[in-house]
């Protein structure tokens, strides 16, 4: 009862940073966490606030990290610990069992495989969940039929979308087309990515922590954010969500993060959200101006710009002929 008290007093009053160290030595952690959203830039709240920064609980300390942020504080170890979070968002998962086709990854994805069914169907229902199996049909030594049983009636996968890649997609759909998310006869990462299953509550969480550190870490100077380069490039290469991303790239403009150029032109030519789109065509402008130009001016990247600079969305419009401005300056003519 005393620090619940307590807690309540601090949210109205003068002595929060007290009331924040006391709780911090009870380890009320969630009474902390609500405490330090509310914290004011006294000495006392700021003392807390630095030893808060420095917790064990990681909920804890990039609470802290963004509320000193917010308040102007620029110091090292605050843009570590936000840098820190922009990382935390784990690479999504596919099990494929079989020669199924595909070549590499793409960025925020791992795909485990195996050419043995038994194995692959363990691995498939073996934690952290999967978010999409893909299975070649006719893997020796075991029927599609009890492939699809077996993933299909359990629990840990009856809800994964599975791709079944198969020489007979009539037979296979006459057979299985309301159990599978895709049957063809050839497939790639684009179908598997349209077909994944929803990302997980881990992954939501994380990203929810990704996107709230990129909007304190957008209070601090360019300066500051510069600190963070390999840690904005490496969220921006993440399975983090189209808001998510707008939100770093928008940080890796504000800090002229050159080596998040191919990120951001990747960005620029896939089919994203419209904030997705109009944070790429803003950090590609700001970026071409510090780095000289495009890192790969190639056919697709200068279609994606046409297309955004014929659009009726005036913003996206202006947005696009920004950037393109700088491609002309870099290479001395017009896309």
């Amino acid at each position: 009862e005393v620090p619940g008290a307590m807690r309540k007093l601090a949210l109205a009053g003068p002595h929060r940073g007290p009331a924040l160290q006391t709780l911090l030595e009870l380890r009320l952690v969630p009474a902390s966490e609500t405490l330090l959203g509310s914290m004011g830039n006294s000495p006392a709240e700021v003392i807390a606030l630095r030893t808060a920064l420095n917790d064990p609980n990681d909920a804890v300390s990039l609470a802290a990290a963004r509320t000193l942020a917010e308040q102007g504080e620029t110091d090292a170890a605050i843009v570590a610990r936000l840098g820190h979070a922009l990382t935390t968002v784990p690479d999504r998962l596919a099990m494929l069992i079989g020669d199924v086709g595909l070549g590499q990854a793409p960025n925020g994805w791992v795909a485990l495989s195996s050419d043995n069914p038994a194995e692959g169907l363990l691995r498939a229902k073996a934690f952290p969940p999967k978010a999409v199996v893909v299975l070649r049909d006719g893997v020796s030594g075991v029927t599609l039929d009890a492939m699809v049983f077996g993933l299909k009636n359990d629990p840990r996968t009856a809800d994964v979308p599975l791709i079944v890649v198969t020489d007979d997609v009539d037979g296979v759909e006459a057979l299985y087309s309301d159990e599978l998310a895709l049957i063809t006869d050839g497939t790639d990462w684009t179908n598997v990515l349209d077909v994944a299953d929803s990302p997980s509550d881990v992954h939501m969480a994380a990203m929810a922590q990704v996107l709230a550190a990129a909007r304190s870490m957008s209070h601090l100077p360019a300066g500051a954010i510069q600190a963070a380069s390999a840690e904005i490039s490496q969220a921006l290469a993440s399975a983090a969500d189209d808001e998510v991303k707008a939100a770093v790239l928008d940080l890796a403009a504000k800090g002229e993060i050159t080596s998040a150029v191919g990120a951001v032109e990747d960005a620029l030519v896939a089919d994203g959200s419209r904030d997705l789109q109009l944070a790429a065509l803003r950090a590609a402008a700001r970026l071409w101006a510090a780095n000289g130009g495009a890192s790969d001016p190639s056919d697709e990247l200068v279609g994606a710009l046409q297309d955004a600079l014929e659009s009726d969305d005036e913003e996206i419009a202006m947005a696009a002929a920004q950037a393109i401005g700088q491609i002309q300056h870099a290479i001395g003519q017009p896309c």
